[in-house]
């Protein structure tokens, strides 16, 4: 996975002091598959599983050895796709932004069929504040 884009993605709107870094394929996968996942559950039953996991992240962040994917053992694997999840569902029933960082990121999203993040820039759709 050393080659693989990977996104910083900052979970602060979520009450959570942290990022995790998780391959970018995998993030904008879940983009995708989470809106027909709600679809399919039932809206009730997302936000159930959302604050259920909500709650078990703010209690496990801070022992987690790693907030990086890579060379991990299971457990912080699940946690770095829980929060995947949170990231991606709060913005679907939350209307909570993402915050997404990392090298290429905005060629990546352009290439997946994204934004073009300089154009929305220019426009003045996107305030040029959010990136450092």
């Amino acid at each position: 996975m050393k080659n693989e884009s990977m996104v910083e993605v900052d979970l602060a709107g979520y009450g959570i002091n942290c990022s995790v870094t998780v391959p970018a394929e995998m993030f904008f996968e879940l983009l995708h598959i989470i809106p027909e996942m709600i679809d399919r559950i039932g809206f009730e039953d997302s936000e159930k599983q959302y604050f259920a996991m909500l709650a078990k992240i703010k209690s496990q962040y801070q022992s987690m050895p790693s907030l990086r994917w890579g060379d991990m053992d299971e457990d912080t694997e699940v946690f770095l796709r829980m929060c995947q999840m949170i990231a991606v569902l709060g913005s679907y029933l939350h209307d909570i932004a993402l915050k997404l960082s990392g090298d290429g990121i905005a060629d990546y999203m352009t290439q997946v069929g994204g934004i073009n993040v300089t154009k929305q820039v220019e426009a003045g759709l996107i305030p040029v504040e959010q990136f450092h």
